[in-house]
Order: C-alpha cells, then sequence, then structure tokens
C-alpha cells in the first residue's frame, strides 16, 4: 500500500475512534480506544516523517 493510502486510512480511523470515544460512557471502553488512538497517532507522525524523508532524498 502506498503510503499516502496509509496516511488517509489511518486517519479515517482515528477520526472514527474519537467520534466513538466521545459516544462511549464505558470507562474501560474509552481507555482502550484512547490507547488505540493514540498508537494511530503515533503511527500518522511516523508515516508523515518517513514522507518527507523520502521527499527529501528525492529532492537532494
Amino acid at each position: 500500500m502506498d503510503c499516502r493510502g496509509e496516511l488517509q486510512r489511518l486517519q479515517h480511523q482515528l477520526e472514527l475512534a474519537n467520534r466513538a470515544i466521545s459516544l462511549i460512557g464505558d470507562e474501560a471502553t474509552v481507555e482502550r480506544l484512547e490507547h488505540f488512538a493514540n498508537e494511530i497517532k503515533r503511527k500518522l507522525e511516523e508515516l508523515r516523517a518517513a514522507g518527507l524523508r523520502d521527499e527529501t532524498q528525492r529532492r537532494s
């Protein structure tokens, strides 16, 4: 899968997780979803950084 497609997929998952967090009243489930959302954020940051490195290398 290309980097752009993976970024879009992860952003969509993050949006869904955040929506679910706002709707769920069970604290344990909210904690698990928050953990999941944080993992997605970390992956997004890694992919964005990798994309910037790749773009920088291509321009060099």
